[in-house]
């Protein structure tokens, strides 16, 4: 019997040029930065297998990254949002194409797809929350498309904030979760 490939191929498993040429011959489809068989019905392990070449060991896929992993959007970002506990210590941008940050965050923050870390949707939501700059409506709507995704509310969300200490973006978070309170009672 012949070995059976991983559901999602990048080019740590063959070069580029050959998935590529799989793709055009309609037996691959593009997922992020990997290839999946036309077989395979993309979902959230998918995603998160196709940052494979991406991701290093101690990487965490985080904030709009996650979200995409988690299916809160329907395209990967244009860069790649990961993150590492503050007691492993970044190195040097991995690419022009990743961003990385130390973050203080526990394991009960993360999910694992193969050997993909990803943070939670619970998390995910929290980060997004969290985020400076501006939370537009698409930011808005990405964020609840998570959530309802996932069955999170906003009261989660809440109380989560609200039981970290030292959290940083925590009033802004609270924030926005009473603005969208408000919002969904009106």
């Amino acid at each position: 019997m012949a070995p059976r490939l991983a559901p999602v191929l990048t080019e740590l498993d063959l070069p580029l040029q050959e998935l590529q040429a799989a793709r055009l011959d309609g037996d691959l489809y593009a997922i992020g930065d990997g290839f999946a068989s036309i077989d395979e019905f993309e979902q959230a392990h998918h995603r998160a297998l196709s940052l494979g070449a991406l991701a290093r060991p101690r990487f965490i896929a985080e904030r709009m990254t996650a979200a995409w992993v988690h299916g809160a959007v329907p395209s990967p970002p244009e860069v790649f949002e990961f993150c590492v506990s503050h007691s492993a210590r970044a190195r040097a941008q991995v690419s022009p194409r990743v961003q990385v940050r130390e973050v203080v965050i526990s394991p009960s923050d993360v999910v694992r797809f193969g050997g993909i870390a990803v943070t939670t949707p619970l998390r995910t939501a929290i980060d997004l929350l969290r985020a400076e700059g501006d939370f537009a409506n698409e930011r808005v709507s990405q964020l609840l498309q998570l959530m309802d995704a996932h069955a999170i509310e906003l009261d989660d969300c809440r109380r989560e904030v609200e039981s970290r200490h030292k959290l940083a973006g925590k009033r802004r978070a609270l924030d926005r979760i009473a603005a969208l309170g408000k919002a969904a009672r009106s």
